[in-house]
């Protein structure tokens, strides 16, 4: 895949950014040449398209956000720049550009020796996982009771008269 990409940006790229953002710049380009950008101040434009938005050119943000999460400028900002006749692809970050592709794919990734791993499977090296299995007897109920149920009262026994956990048949006083 590396060399199939290195091979691909050697060969397919002629323009100064990638196939993709090259488009989407023709694209944003192609937006924003309809709307009216009015500067407010030095390098601060505002752009009226559907909705106004704000496009500061040295600080690289617009008010859409398009342009600071993507690091790519937005419709807003091209037609703002176009307005001022400056270089588009000065605003467009470094690793855009074709150059920044070539850079990345150059290296060679050579592929990992595999004298170290076995070379067929064995079955009888496999880990057995154990099964787990629950305790034997029922769940114990694990939920808190709220403020408005009503709580237990504790029982009394007939045959000792008292109170507790017990009644007349399991009763550990000795018959009488």
């Amino acid at each position: 895949m590396n060399s199939k990409r290195r091979v691909e940006g050697l060969e397919n790229f002629n323009t100064r950014l990638t196939l993709v953002y090259e488009d989407l710049l023709n694209e944003n380009i192609n937006i924003g040449r309809t709307w009216t950008v009015v500067e407010s101040m030095e390098r601060l434009y505002e752009v009226r398209s559907p909705r106004t938005h704000s496009v500061d050119l040295l600080e690289r943000t617009c008010t859409c956000h398009r342009w600071k999460v993507n690091g790519f400028p937005c419709a807003h900002a091209y037609a703002a720049i176009q307005s001022t006749r400056e270089d588009i692809y000065s605003f467009v970050e470094s690793y855009f550009n074709t150059e920044w592709y070539k850079k990345t794919y150059q290296e060679i990734i050579f592929p990992i020796p595999n004298y170290d791993k076995p070379q067929s499977y064995d079955p009888s090296d496999r880990i057995l996982v154990p099964i787990p299995v629950p305790p034997p007897g029922r769940q114990r109920e694990q939920r808190f009771k709220k403020a408005w149920e009503k709580q237990k009262r504790p029982m009394m026994c007939t045959k000792c008269f008292t109170l507790g956990h017990h009644n007349r048949a399991t009763c550990p006083m000795p018959c009488n």
